[in-house]
């Protein structure tokens, strides 16, 4: 005969298991004794945790110096799980971990240029591809992939050109500096 004390339910729906017991309380102040419902639900499943696909992952770590790698680090812990936006310019980037504008710039630049993260129709405002690190369900990864790509189909050439402007604003540096730093970051000199 089953234990009508103790129940296991599985809701399929939001993979989650309910487990109820009864259990009989004592109040160690009065004696008095309850039988009172111990219910715990237990969710499982990909919702709760930022899934990084390692070998996208590793290919981009590969391409940084220390100090950028504060900025990647900054960027991941900051973005937004329910929409892959990371919202920020270069200035508070700089001023809130300890490093130049031009680092961060040269690291945005790095992370557009792998393909980790692009600009929106927002100035400041990137999206990190999900198909790197997301957090949440396969469905939720696929709309995701699909606003990263209207991203990406959107950005124009001028955004580097605001990016630019941003940088050139925020640190006093000539446009050639800046230029000169955008060239070593895609290999040219």
């Amino acid at each position: 005969m089953a234990d009508k004390r103790k129940m296991k339910l599985f809701n399929e729906r939001d993979n989650s298991l309910i487990d109820t017991e009864m259990d009989e309380w004592v109040n160690t102040r009065t004696g008095e004794q309850r039988v009172m419902q111990n219910v715990e639900k237990v969710y499982y499943g990909q919702r709760q945790f930022w899934k990084l696909y390692m070998q996208d992952f590793l290919a981009v770590l590969g391409i940084f110096e220390s100090k950028q790698l504060e900025v990647v680090c900054y960027i991941m812990e900051n973005t937004d799980p329910s929409t892959n936006l990371f919202i920020g310019t270069m200035a508070n980037i700089a001023k809130e971990i300890g490093v130049s504008p031009t680092t961060v710039n040269n690291a945005i630049q790095r992370l557009k240029g792998a393909n980790f993260m692009v600009v929106t129709e927002t100035p400041s405002v990137y999206r990190v591809n999900p198909d790197i690190m997301v957090k949440g369900s396969e469905a939720k990864k696929r709309g995701l992939v699909i606003t990263y790509t209207e991203d990406k189909n959107r950005a124009l050439p001028e955004d580097s050109d605001m990016e630019r402007a941003e940088l050139m604003g925020e640190t006093g540096e000539s446009a050639k500096e800046v230029i000169i730093v955008e060239a070593e970051v895609s290999g040219e000199k």
